[in-house]
Formats: structure tokens, sequence, C-alpha cells
């Protein structure tokens, strides 16, 4: 333990800090960390029902409560066509609905080559989507040639009209629209994608559809935020990070599928050391054929320890909590004359640059990360760099909110003092 005092953790960047309101918050709670710690003494492999049967029951159970927590249709449900499961991470997620909707599309052109079809189909995304679509093209076989990252709006949204003439050229070319990736709440600045008009365009063209809300997911605990979920009922696939901004650590992302037989029968292999009777009878659930790897650890007992410690009303406080801080964080950014706000806001990521230029902007940046007491980061928009506060910390409040925002003022006040003192 010497050894980890001295040499590991003056190592680690303290994402648990107060003052981290940089990348995302990536939080972890004491009823999580004793769910993950009790999942490792169990030592349990949940790859089959058969291999240890509450570790798949629990997780079915308590991804039916989150789904209908967040009002998500009944199809998501497991008593439905479709139901949930937690994966590593969002981009494992994504790789996911790669792989079902490549087989999908196959399955409805049989008279041709495999090759052909899968040379043919188009990936549909917009130019803010997260990096992890492009690799999880890479791994599913997708010609990169085939992918179509869409101009957006001035606030970094995909809009119908781009996508329909994207799709409507494509066909025209003979290619096969075969997926669209949508993004409630970007990374870069928080944008939301016009899920409801895409979605519609999606169904009438059976173009599957995947929806990431990684973070902002979790808002749509609170009735107030179910908005940002408009046109959910148009997804195949749809998956939100619990160990993100509900209080579950690292790895928790969880992933809903409307058509179940889709992914089992694009995932599922059954050799004979794996045969039992309850999966050849069909009538349980065996989480190895809803995701790549065959082992699985018992993650939905850190969830399950979350929501029964803090309960429904306590998340929502949590949410909500840093959801004001954003209005109050914005507030003080937009009365400063020296900053311009970057998209809308509707997530716990404030996001600004200096008017002066993207030179100052970075020097403001550096300025702030200097010393190590606070971290944020940043990110291009429109060919500008753009600072971001992310807010979600569990640690963090309204104080370190407070100091950070004094730092950012007093190292935009250098800054503007020495262009003044440098102009001719």
């Amino acid at each position: 333990m010497e050894d980890v005092k001295n040499l590991i953790a003056p190592n680690l960047v303290n994402w648990q800090s107060p003052n981290f309101f940089a990348y995302f918050p990536s939080n972890n709670s004491y009823p999580s960390i004793l769910g993950e710690l009790l999942s490792a003494g169990f030592g349990v492999q949940g790859m089959l029902w058969y291999t240890s049967p509450a570790c798949t029951e629990l997780e079915t159970v308590v991804l039916d409560w989150l789904a209908r927590l967040i009002k998500l249709p009944k199809h998501f449900l497991s008593d439905s066509t479709g139901g949930g499961v937690i994966q590593g991470s969002a981009s494992e997620a994504v790789v996911i609905s790669l792989i079902v909707a490549r087989e999908r599309l196959v399955s409805t052109h049989i008279s041709e080559d495999v090759s052909i079809v899968t040379s043919k189909l188009v990936v549909y995304t917009s130019d803010q989507a997260h990096s992890s679509i492009k690799k999880g093209c890479n791994i599913t076989g997708v010609l990169f040639k085939n992918i179509r990252e869409l101009t957006t709006n001035e606030e970094g949204e995909l809009t119908p009209e781009i996508f329909l003439a994207q799709v409507e050229e494509d066909k025209k070319n003979g290619l096969y629209p075969c997926i669209v990736i949508l993004t409630i709440g970007t990374t870069g600045i928080g944008a939301i994608d016009h899920v409801e008009g895409i979605g519609k365009i999606a169904k009438e063209n059976n173009i599957f559809l995947h929806i990431d809300a990684a973070l902002a997911g979790a808002a749509a605990l609170c009735p107030e935020y179910l908005p940002l979920l408009n046109g959910i009922d148009y997804a195949d696939a749809f998956n939100f990070n619990g160990h993100k901004w509900i209080l579950v650590n690292f790895d928790c992302s969880i992933y809903y599928i409307k058509d179940k037989r889709s992914l089992i029968s694009a995932l599922s292999l059954n050799p004979a050391y794996l045969k039992n009777t309850a999966s050849e009878e069909g009538k349980v659930i065996d989480y190895r054929d809803w995701q790549v790897p065959l082992g699985r650890r018992f993650r939905a007992l850190k969830l399950w320890f979350v929501i029964r410690s803090y309960g429904v009303k306590g998340l929502q406080e949590f949410i909500r909590k840093h959801m004001e801080w954003t209005k109050e964080f914005t507030s003080w950014v937009s009365k400063d004359t020296r900053f311009r706000l970057v998209g809308k806001r509707k997530i716990p990521l404030v996001c600004f640059r200096l008017i002066s230029g993207d030179k100052q902007t970075k020097e403001l940046l550096d300025y702030v990360n200097k010393d190590g007491t606070f971290l944020l980061s940043h990110t291009l928009f429109k060919e500008h760099f753009v600072i971001r506060v992310s807010i979600g910390v569990r640690t963090s409040t309204m104080d370190s909110l407070s100091s950070l925002w004094k730092t950012i003022q007093s190292g935009a006040d250098e800054i503007y003092n020495c262009l003044l003192y440098t102009s001719p």
C-alpha cells in the first residue's frame, strides 16, 4: 500500500475530485463500490443463466425497472419482443447495433453474395457523433467510404432534410442504407439530433435506428426532462451509461433492443461445452448471446445497490442539482461579454469560447489547467476551439463551480490585458 500511495495515486487523474469538470462525469458511490466488491468476491461467471441464475435474473429485473422509470416503449421490456442488457461501454453498444443491422440487411438480400451486400451497406451519423462509430465500422467490416458523417446545423444537430437527401442519393447509386446512429447529447457540445423526424424516415426506409444517449439518457429519470427522448418510439436500439450520471462506477452501459431475436441470431453460438437443458428449452436468457465476449461479470449488482440505496427520488435530486448548476454557470458566462456560448445546454455541459479568437481560448484553457487545481477539456466545433465545462461529479459543489468561474475570469483578465498591452 505504500507503493500505491507513493507511486500510483500521485500519477492518477482524480476523476472524483470536486474540481474535475473535464470530459464527462465518471461517478462512483459507496453503494456502487460495495456492489462491485461483492461482485468480485462472488467471482461468478454470468455468461449463461445456468452458470449463475441470480446474476442473469437480477440484470433482467433491474433493467426493466430502469426502462419503466425513463418511460421507454414497452417493446424494450424483457417480457416483450426486446429487452435490456449491460454492456461495457457505449462504444460496445454501437458495435452490437452495427452487427445486428448488418445481419438484418443481409437477410433481406438473400439472393446476393454476402460480401457484395456488406460492401454496399451505408452507415449514417453526424459530423458531431462519437469516434466509436468509425471504430465500430472498422471492427464490423463497413467500408470507410460508406460512412456518412452528415453535416449538422449551426447548433450541431443532424436534421431530417440532410439525412433524407443522403439516403435518396445513396439509393440512386445502388447502395443499401443500413443503419443511422443518432446522438442525444453529443460528446463535443451536447447537441441533440432531430430524432423524431429522422426516425420516421428511417422507419419508412427500413433503416436500423440506434440512439446514443450516453450521458443525457439518465436525465429522463426526471419527468421534466423526458422530452429529451422524443422520438424514442422509432429506435431499434437505445443506450445510455449508468457509469456517467447515476452514481454507478465504470463499467455499466445500459443497452436496450427492440427485437432480441435479431440480436441473438446475430451473436449466438452453441458449442457442446456450453449446452444445458435450461438453455436448450429456451426458458431462460443467456446474456452471452447479447454481447461480443463470452464471459461477463455480475455488473447488475452495483446498479441494484445504487437504485435501492438512493431510490428514484435521490437519483432525481442528483440530476436536478446538476441541471440547476448548469443554468447558473450558463448565466455567468452569458453576462461576460468576452465570451460566446456554444450549443443549447440541454445536458450538464456548458461550452464557450473567447470572442477574441481560438488562440486566446486555448491560452485560457491552459491557464485554468496549469497548476492542477481544476481540469477542463476542449473540442473543436465548426472549426473553432471551444472550452467544455462538464458538470456532474458527485463530490462537486456550487462552491467548486464558483471557484472555477473565478479562475476562468482571472485567466480572461490576464489574456485581455496582454492583448491591450501588445496591440499597436
